[in-house]
């Protein structure tokens, strides 16, 4: 058991810090809903692909099938683009759709950076981004890229539409150079991303994602401590996200074969 300050407000066993995987029953439910909305909701969302850590996880079962359970990193989250932009009104829709399809009830949240889906049956959450209509504008050529070039992955059963590994790359290093240039995470992403690299290059993967976990619980630590709004937990947020961002390039570099130049290309880009 992971112990904090406040005990009484958060105990956190390390499986649930952790998150989940694509191979756990909680993430294939959330995966369920996404093919759902493929299936019944097009009229709200248009199209949809599927982003961010889950898209690297059915990447990498899709090109080492056979021994791809050893590289997943848990997460919380399935991360969506949609061709409509989301509103809160296109949201309560959603929700209501996908809550008589599934005969159960789903909830929707506008949260402050996204809107989420929130599952009757899984601790999962579906996020979809939340963008003005300007930026919606100026994010509608990627977002379009991102579906129209978007693969058909099976798993479970299931057969959801995922962003491609090359493009997943440049979104996670473009990414993970803000986050070191904006809120001084202490860890360079270059350097992180080759250090990921050679360790999952030697088979040293449960060594890689440690170093992903304890990044995430010094994260939980300082939130407890401190609270959301001091540096000292907005650096480690962003450390914890620089790290993951890290290790997911890697494995699309040493699993997916996504060229080292386009990754390096990627962080030094705008």
């Amino acid at each position: 058991m992971v112990k904090f300050k406040n005990e009484r407000k958060i105990m956190l066993t390390i499986e649930r810090l952790i998150g989940y995987t694509i191979e756990e029953e909680e993430m294939i439910e959330g995966l369920r809903c996404v093919e759902l909305m493929d299936d019944v909701a097009s009229e709200i969302i248009s199209r949809e692909v599927t982003i961010g850590g889950v898209a690297v996880q059915l990447q990498v079962r899709k090109a080492a099938p056979f021994n791809y359970s050893k590289y997943l990193r848990g997460t919380w989250d399935i991360d969506l683009f949609v061709e409509r932009r989301m509103t809160k009104g296109l949201l309560r829709k959603l929700a209501e759709r996908l809550t008589r399809e599934l005969n159960k009830p789903v909830f929707p949240n506008p949260a402050r950076t996204c809107f989420e889906i929130i599952l009757p049956d899984s601790d999962v959450r579906i996020h979809i981004p939340r963008h003005s209509r300007r930026r919606y504008e100026r994010e509608l050529p990627w977002i379009k890229r991102a579906i129209d070039t978007a693969e058909r992955i099976e798993h479970s059963g299931i057969t959801v539409n995922v962003q491609v590994p090359e493009d997943i790359s440049v979104a996670k290093a473009k990414r993970a150079k803000h986050l070191y240039d904006a809120k001084n995470p202490g860890v360079d992403p270059v350097e992180g991303y080759k250090i990921m690299r050679e360790l999952i290059k030697d088979g040293k993967e449960d060594e890689a994602l440690q170093k992903v976990y304890e990044a995430k619980l010094d994260m939980f630590r300082h939130l407890d401590i401190y609270g959301w709004e001091d540096p000292f937990t907005q650096s480690s947020v962003a450390r914890s996200k620089v790290m993951k961002d890290c290790y997911d390039l890697a494995l699309l570099n040493q699993i997916c074969g996504v060229e080292d130049d386009i990754i390096l290309e990627a962080f030094s880009s705008r």
